[in-house]
């Protein structure tokens, strides 16, 4: 996952603006560029972020933080039974 993470970054940075600084800071942190997307996944609602990003790169933020919560979901239902 940490491949795709610098991956979804990396596009987020050659797309430009605002959000390309912030994806740029938090490159090489797993932590923070995990909070990151989930930033820029709370504007995939936003028509206007498809036009700057596009609808691959949107998808691809949403996969992203699908594969991301249910990682912690199983995290914690493997806590709760061992």
């Amino acid at each position: 996952m940490n491949s795709v993470r610098i991956d979804i970054l990396n596009r987020i940075i050659n797309k430009g603006g605002l959000y390309a600084s912030g994806a740029q800071m938090f490159l090489y942190d797993e932590s923070r560029g995990n909070d990151f997307i989930t930033e820029c996944f709370m504007q995939c609602h936003n028509k206007s972020i498809w036009g700057l990003w596009g609808v691959d790169l949107v998808l691809d933020i949403i996969r992203y933080r699908l594969m991301h919560l249910r990682t912690l979901y199983e995290e914690c239902i493997h806590a709760q039974y061992h």
